[in-house]
């Protein structure tokens, strides 16, 4: 279920006063709970129909406004570690239908991801950017970044024991890099050094 911080509540808001109110009534009504991470108040809703609704209920525009001014609030709070935010900033900027900033974060949500092991968080977070990289609303294809993210996603694949779609995606990266094969390596000036 999806949480959300204080301080990045507090830097978004516009009134504290205000802020302080509305969350000591979700807090009454029982649609939100309230535990400590990382010293830092979070807040998560209780039920998914209960954040569904309370998004909802705000207009179109207003909820671009929203998830931009989130998105701007993260980056701000959470400079010291802003690379445990990456995903929710890919988020908050996909929704507020910023795609440079979608873009930036979910390549390096991706990469974060793989460093941790989270193979299958990172192939949907390649995936993501793939898509957004071939689509319509991106007038000049950046042939060398994509190339770049579909062999990040091959990695990713690979390391998920998903080795057709590996294989096939570095195929892929291969031949559109006009590559027909993999180079190949002579090691035998490597072995006759190794001998005594």
């Amino acid at each position: 279920m999806p949480n959300f911080y204080f301080k990045v509540l507090e830097e978004a808001a516009d009134t504290i006063g205000e802020l302080d109110d509305r969350i000591e009534y979700l807090k009454d009504v029982q649609l939100i709970g309230e535990s400590k991470k990382k010293d830092e108040i979070e807040f998560l809703f209780k039920h998914a129909l209960a954040q569904q609704a309370t998004y909802e209920s705000i207009i179109l525009n207003t909820k671009k406004e929203l998830h931009l001014k989130i998105a701007r609030s993260i980056e701000k709070v959470f400079t010291e570690n802003l690379h445990d935010h990456y995903g929710s900033l890919a988020y908050h900027y996909e929704q507020a239908k910023n795609l440079e900033k979608t873009e930036e974060y979910l390549i390096k949500a991706g990469d974060e991801a793989m460093k941790t092991a989270a193979s299958a968080e990172a192939i949907n977070h390649y995936k993501k950017v793939i898509k957004i990289l071939n689509s319509d609303d991106i007038q000049e294809k950046d042939q060398k970044k994509i190339i770049n993210i579909e062999e990040n996603l091959a990695y990713a694949y690979y390391a998920q024991g998903l080795n057709r779609n590996a294989a096939e995606l570095f195929t892929k990266v291969l031949s559109t890099s006009n590559l027909s094969k993999v180079p190949k390596i002579d090691f035998s000036y490597s072995l006759k050094s190794l001998k005594v």
